[in-house]
Protein backbone atom coordinates (compact mmCIF):
# COMPACT_ATOMS: atom_id res chain seq x y z
CA UNK A 1 0.00 0.00 0.00
CA UNK A 2 1.18 3.50 -0.72
CA UNK A 3 1.66 5.24 2.57
CA UNK A 4 0.25 8.57 1.35
CA UNK A 5 -3.07 6.94 0.42
CA UNK A 6 -4.56 6.50 3.84
CA UNK A 7 -8.16 5.42 4.28
CA UNK A 8 -10.89 8.00 4.40
CA UNK A 9 -13.01 7.62 7.50
CA UNK A 10 -16.70 8.26 7.61
CA UNK A 11 -16.38 10.47 10.64
CA UNK A 12 -18.98 13.06 9.70
CA UNK A 13 -19.93 13.49 13.34
CA UNK A 14 -16.33 13.91 14.48
CA UNK A 15 -14.34 17.09 14.37
CA UNK A 16 -11.22 17.65 12.32
CA UNK A 17 -8.88 16.83 15.24
CA UNK A 18 -10.34 13.33 15.56
CA UNK A 19 -9.95 12.84 11.81
CA UNK A 20 -6.33 13.99 11.94
CA UNK A 21 -5.64 11.66 14.86
CA UNK A 22 -7.13 8.59 13.11
CA UNK A 23 -5.26 9.40 9.91
CA UNK A 24 -2.00 9.51 11.91
CA UNK A 25 -2.78 6.19 13.59
CA UNK A 26 -3.58 4.62 10.21
CA UNK A 27 -0.57 6.13 8.46
CA UNK A 28 1.81 4.92 11.15
CA UNK A 29 0.21 1.46 11.21
CA UNK A 30 0.70 1.14 7.45
CA UNK A 31 4.29 2.33 7.73
CA UNK A 32 4.85 -0.33 10.38
CA UNK A 33 3.27 -3.00 8.15
CA UNK A 34 5.50 -2.18 5.19
CA UNK A 35 5.32 -4.46 2.15
CA UNK A 36 2.63 -7.09 2.72
CA UNK A 37 2.18 -8.26 -0.87
CA UNK A 38 1.01 -11.89 -1.08
CA UNK A 39 0.53 -12.15 2.69
CA UNK A 40 -2.50 -13.43 4.60
CA UNK A 41 -3.71 -10.78 7.03
CA UNK A 42 -6.19 -11.26 9.85
CA UNK A 43 -7.72 -7.90 10.81
CA UNK A 44 -8.92 -8.63 14.34
CA UNK A 45 -11.68 -6.23 15.39
CA UNK A 46 -12.08 -5.08 11.79
CA UNK A 47 -15.27 -3.09 12.38
CA UNK A 48 -16.19 -1.42 9.10
CA UNK A 49 -13.10 -2.85 7.37
CA UNK A 50 -11.79 0.61 6.45
CA UNK A 51 -8.33 -0.90 5.89
CA UNK A 52 -9.36 -3.64 3.47
CA UNK A 53 -9.52 -1.55 0.25
CA UNK A 54 -5.98 -0.36 0.85
CA UNK A 55 -4.41 -3.78 1.27
CA UNK A 56 -3.83 -4.76 -2.34
CA UNK A 57 -2.60 -8.21 -3.36
CA UNK A 58 -3.18 -9.79 0.05
CA UNK A 59 -5.57 -12.37 1.39
CA UNK A 60 -7.64 -10.38 3.89
CA UNK A 61 -9.68 -11.91 6.71
CA UNK A 62 -11.82 -9.42 8.62
CA UNK A 63 -12.95 -10.65 12.04
CA UNK A 64 -15.22 -8.80 14.43
CA UNK A 65 -17.51 -9.87 17.25
CA UNK A 66 -20.29 -7.91 15.52
CA UNK A 67 -21.79 -10.56 13.24
CA UNK A 68 -22.90 -7.90 10.73
CA UNK A 69 -19.31 -6.68 10.29
CA UNK A 70 -17.28 -9.88 10.36
CA UNK A 71 -16.28 -11.74 7.21
CA UNK A 72 -15.34 -14.93 8.98
CA UNK A 73 -17.12 -16.72 11.80
CA UNK A 74 -14.09 -18.22 13.50
CA UNK A 75 -10.69 -16.57 13.31
CA UNK A 76 -9.15 -19.71 14.81
CA UNK A 77 -9.70 -21.55 11.53
CA UNK A 78 -7.38 -19.15 9.67
CA UNK A 79 -3.59 -19.22 9.59
CA UNK A 80 -2.52 -15.65 8.87
CA UNK A 81 1.00 -14.48 8.16
CA UNK A 82 0.20 -11.19 9.90
CA UNK A 83 -2.22 -10.47 12.72
CA UNK A 84 -3.42 -6.85 12.64
CA UNK A 85 -5.43 -5.15 15.36
CA UNK A 86 -6.14 -1.44 15.71
CA UNK A 87 -7.73 -0.35 18.98
CA UNK A 88 -9.46 -3.67 19.69
CA UNK A 89 -7.36 -5.84 22.01
CA UNK A 90 -7.95 -3.59 25.02
CA UNK A 91 -11.56 -4.80 25.06
CA UNK A 92 -10.44 -8.36 25.77
CA UNK A 93 -9.88 -9.59 29.29
CA UNK A 94 -6.50 -10.93 30.32
CA UNK A 95 -7.57 -14.57 30.04
CA UNK A 96 -8.93 -13.91 26.53
CA UNK A 97 -5.66 -12.21 25.56
CA UNK A 98 -3.67 -15.15 26.89
CA UNK A 99 -5.73 -17.58 24.81
CA UNK A 100 -5.50 -15.38 21.71
CA UNK A 101 -1.71 -14.94 21.81
CA UNK A 102 -1.18 -18.60 22.68
CA UNK A 103 -3.35 -19.60 19.71
CA UNK A 104 -1.45 -17.28 17.35
CA UNK A 105 1.82 -18.71 18.62
CA UNK A 106 0.58 -22.30 18.18
CA UNK A 107 -0.43 -21.70 14.55
CA UNK A 108 2.95 -20.04 13.93
CA UNK A 109 1.62 -16.58 13.09
CA UNK A 110 5.01 -14.93 12.72
CA UNK A 111 4.08 -11.27 12.94
CA UNK A 112 1.66 -9.05 14.85
CA UNK A 113 1.06 -5.34 14.22
CA UNK A 114 -1.00 -3.97 17.06
CA UNK A 115 -2.20 -0.44 17.86
CA UNK A 116 -3.31 0.14 21.43
CA UNK A 117 -4.55 3.26 23.21
CA UNK A 118 -2.47 4.68 26.00
CA UNK A 119 -3.95 5.74 29.29
CA UNK A 120 -2.15 8.82 30.52
CA UNK A 121 -3.18 12.24 31.75
CA UNK A 122 -2.74 13.81 28.32
CA UNK A 123 -4.89 11.21 26.55
CA UNK A 124 -7.59 11.63 29.22
CA UNK A 125 -7.60 15.43 28.78
CA UNK A 126 -7.66 15.18 24.99
CA UNK A 127 -10.58 12.73 25.10
CA UNK A 128 -12.52 15.19 27.26
CA UNK A 129 -11.73 18.12 24.97
CA UNK A 130 -12.82 16.12 21.93
CA UNK A 131 -15.92 14.88 23.76
CA UNK A 132 -14.95 11.29 23.03
CA UNK A 133 -15.66 8.27 25.24
CA UNK A 134 -13.19 7.83 28.03
CA UNK A 135 -11.23 4.68 28.74
CA UNK A 136 -14.34 2.99 30.14
CA UNK A 137 -15.30 -0.37 28.72
CA UNK A 138 -11.73 -1.47 28.26
CA UNK A 139 -10.93 -4.70 30.06
CA UNK A 140 -7.15 -4.56 29.75
CA UNK A 141 -4.63 -1.78 30.05
CA UNK A 142 -1.68 -1.28 27.72
CA UNK A 143 0.87 -2.68 30.17
CA UNK A 144 -1.29 -5.80 30.73
CA UNK A 145 -1.57 -6.49 27.01
CA UNK A 146 2.21 -6.02 26.61
CA UNK A 147 2.95 -8.34 29.54
CA UNK A 148 0.88 -11.18 28.07
CA UNK A 149 2.10 -10.48 24.52
CA UNK A 150 5.74 -10.67 25.62
CA UNK A 151 5.32 -14.30 26.69
CA UNK A 152 4.91 -15.30 23.06
CA UNK A 153 6.23 -12.47 20.88
CA UNK A 154 9.18 -10.10 20.77
CA UNK A 155 8.38 -6.43 20.31
CA UNK A 156 10.66 -5.41 17.47
CA UNK A 157 9.54 -1.79 17.03
CA UNK A 158 7.32 0.61 18.88
CA UNK A 159 5.83 3.90 17.67
CA UNK A 160 3.90 6.48 19.67
CA UNK A 161 1.16 8.48 17.95
CA UNK A 162 0.24 11.79 19.62
CA UNK A 163 0.91 10.11 23.01
CA UNK A 164 -2.54 8.50 22.67
CA UNK A 165 -1.68 5.31 20.78
CA UNK A 166 1.24 2.89 20.77
CA UNK A 167 1.81 0.77 17.69
CA UNK A 168 3.85 -2.42 18.09
CA UNK A 169 5.52 -4.57 15.47
CA UNK A 170 6.00 -8.01 17.02
CA UNK A 171 7.62 -11.24 15.90
CA UNK A 172 7.21 -14.80 17.09
CA UNK A 173 9.86 -15.83 19.64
Amino acid sequence: MEVNKIPKYDLKKDNFLVKIYWKRVTLNTFKMLGDVKSKKILDFGCGDKFIKPFLKNVKYYGYDIDKEKTEINDYKKKKPDIFLSIHSLEYLGQEELELLFKHLCNIKCKRLVIALPTENILSTIILKILRRPSHRGRKSKLYQVKKILSKYYLINREKSVVTMTKIYDCYLK
